[in-house]
């Protein structure tokens, strides 16, 4: 890979290694008039074209890169809280999410359903806010 894709407070910022030149996305000035959140704390890709945005307050977002196409999920949608901290793609093309209020799943398209799951009971309430790693041989 050629790119360095780093999260800022006002969007995605796609930094070429060779060149070093970049290209400023997702900013919120190019969102004006939307309820839009640009402070970017986790990406994962999924492909070249798109990329899951995770915010710290304004959810999650599925970030078309070539045509700045975005659809949102929210608490609305089941999500357990719209500070995103962590983002995963598992071998099942599961996307897992960290919240500063538990765990969501959201599996691929065709559902697009956030599963969302409290381990509260189970797990102390301190964490490392955006520890999460995929080992090679699919555990999370």
């Amino acid at each position: 890979a050629h790119t360095i894709a780093v999260g800022t407070v006002d969007g995605l910022v796609l930094i070429n290694k060779h060149t070093g030149t970049h290209t400023h996305l997702f900013k919120s000035t190019d969102n004006k008039g939307e309820d839009f959140n640009a402070f970017i704390q986790s990406i994962a890709f999924v492909d070249d074209e798109q990329a899951w945005l995770g915010t710290d307050g304004g959810g999650l977002y599925l970030y078309n890169l070539q045509t700045a196409e975005k659809k949102t999920f929210s608490t609305e949608q089941r999500l357990p809280s719209n500070r995103v901290s962590a983002l995963l793609i598992d071998h099942s093309n599961r996307l897992w999410i960290t919240t500063d209020h538990g765990l969501a799943c959201l599996p691929p398209q065709p559902s697009m359903q956030i599963y969302n799951q409290n381990f509260e009971q189970v797990m102390s309430r301190f964490y490392n806010r955006s520890a999460a790693i995929l080992l090679a041989n699919g555990r999370i």
